[in-house]
This record gives structure tokens, sequence and C-alpha cells, in this order.
């Protein structure tokens, strides 16, 4: 574990983590501990990879520096202030699908660990775990208007790197 302990910047704690999941794990994403009996507390994958049943009570941090290779070492934040983390801010089943408008989001939202992109949620969704929530978002985000399906969006989701406070230990 990494601990600043002095200087002029904002404090956080980090762990060693090494990306033992099929793909790349981008920058500011949440990882999940892998406990095999290998390589426990330090394998980390994806909250889809990892699954429901472990992706909050084994969340591990959030990915900081560049995106983490396949079988490569990088470092997880577990408590301080992140500038690039992943929310994702709507979903949708296919690409054909319209986005639906959504309204501006608060600062100091509480942010739980999703699995469909990978990223964390705000909201009502949050009811939906007996766990503590891993971010409160550190920055307000503006509404948008809704769109409708276009040949060139091949997205399911829309996620934004935002600022949030960080407190998965």
């Amino acid at each position: 574990m990494r601990m600043k302990s002095v200087g002029n910047k904002a404090d956080i704690l980090a762990v060693v983590i090494h990306n033992a999941d099929t793909i790349t794990i981008p920058l500011g994403t949440p990882v999940v501990v892998v406990c095999n009996g290998t390589n426990d507390g330090l394998d980390v994958v994806l909250p889809s990879t990892a699954g429901a049943s472990k992706m909050h009570s084994l969340a591990f941090g959030v990915t900081i520096g560049p995106s983490l290779a396949v079988g490569a070492y990088g470092e997880a934040m577990i408590f301080g202030f992140h500038t690039a983390v992943v929310l994702t801010r709507q979903t949708r089943a296919s690409s054909t699908n319209t986005w639906n408008s959504e309204a501006s989001i608060a600062s100091f939202g509480l942010m739980n660990i999703e699995s469909v992109a990978n990223g964390f949620q705000t909201g009502a969704t949050l009811a939906s775990t007996n766990f503590l929530p891993f971010a409160v978002l550190g920055q307000s985000l503006a509404s948008y208007a809704s769109s409708a399906s276009n040949a060139s969006d091949t997205r399911t989701a829309i996620t934004a790197a935002v600022r949030a406070f960080l407190r998965v230990i």
C-alpha cells in the first residue's frame, strides 16, 4: 500500500494490482479482487467479470494511471479524491434504441459500482444494495436531451469521467 506522507497535494491511499482479466482495464474503472488462492490481494478483474455477488463485497479500488493491459501491474486508489472516475450516466438495450434525456446530477451524490459499463452509478439504484457507497460525486453534471438512434452511434452506455471522493476501504 502506498500513502503519500508529505507535500502540498491531496492525500491518497493506493494499492498495487495485477490485471487478471481477459481485457484491458481502463483508467478510472472500479476493480474487484480475485480470491482464488493464487495471487490473492493482487489479482483484479472488472465488475462485469466478477459478477454481482462479488463486485461490492470484494471491491478493491479504482484504477489510477494509464489503462492496465492484461497481465500488467498498476495501482488502484482506495481512498482520496480521484479526478477521472467512470460514471455510467445511461444504458440502452441495443444501439438501435433511442437515448432518453437525463436530468442534471447534483454534486455530492452517492455512487456505487455497476457492471453494465464497469463504472459507477448514482441515484435510486443505490437502494438495491446493502453496502455503503464507495464514492461521492465531486462535481455537478449538466442535463442532456434525448437523441434518436443513429447508425454511427453503436454505444450501449453513456459514460463520463468525473471527479469523486473514494472510500473503498
